[in-house]
């Protein structure tokens, strides 16, 4: 259980669609409060 565990390879994509899928109900909750 080192920190190694949570590197993530630069071949992977998920990341990246997990943070626009976040910031999107992010900016949809918002939306929908106003």
């Amino acid at each position: 259980m080192s920190e190694q565990e949570y590197y993530v390879p630069s071949g992977t994509y998920w990341p990246i669609i997990g943070s626009i899928g976040v910031s999107t109900l992010f900016v949809g909750f918002a939306n929908q409060m106003h």
